[in-house]
C-alpha cells in the first residue's frame, strides 16, 4: 500500500511522520501519512485503493490526518493536489513562495518534495487548525 501511494517504505519511522491506514474488516484500504516539525503539517500522500474510491474513505483519512497534525501540534496545515478536492476541507489555495519558508525545515530535515519543476504543477492547499479544539459560545 505504501508504494503504491508513493510512500518510501524506509521513511516509515521519520521522526515527525505519521502514517493513518483506513480497513474495510481487516483488509487496508486507503493510507495518509503527515510529516509535522514544530507547529506546521504536512500531508504527504493521500490513497484509497481503486475498488474502495467514491466511499468517503479518502474523506476519513482527510479528517484523520487533520486531527493527528493538530494533536502533534501543528497550527497550519499544508497539503499539495492537483485538483480542488481539499477546498471542500476547508484547505485553501496558496502561493507556492508563502508557504516554502515554513515548510523549508521539513524539505531540508528528510525528503519531502514539493513538486515545482513541472508547468502544471501541484496547488499548494493550506488549512489553518488554530482553532481546532476551541469551543466557542
Amino acid at each position: 500500500m505504501l508504494v503504491a501511494a508513493g510512500a518510501p517504505c524506509e521513511r516509515i519511522d521519520q521522526p515527525g511522520s505519521c502514517f493513518l491506514l483506513a480497513y474495510a474488516g481487516n483488509d487496508p484500504v486507503g493510507i495518509v501519512a503527515i510529516d509535522t516539525v514544530v507547529d506546521s503539517a504536512i500531508m504527504r500522500y493521500l490513497w484509497v485503493g481503486e475498488p474502495m474510491r467514491r466511499r468517503g474513505i479518502g474523506a476519513a483519512l482527510v479528517a484523520a490526518a487533520r486531527k493527528a497534525a493538530h494533536t502533534r501540534g501543528a497550527r497550519t496545515f499544508y497539503a499539495q493536489s492537483t485538483g480542488d478536492l481539499l477546498s471542500q476541507f476547508g484547505f485553501v489555495a496558496v502561493p507556492q513562495e508563502e508557504v516554502l519558508d515554513s515548510l523549508m525545515t521539513m524539505l531540508s530535515a528528510g525528503e519531502t518534495k514539493v513538486r515545482t519543476e513541472a508547468p502544471n504543477a501541484a496547488q499548494i492547499w493550506k488549512l489553518d487548525l488554530s482553532r481546532d479544539g476551541i469551543i466557542e459560545r
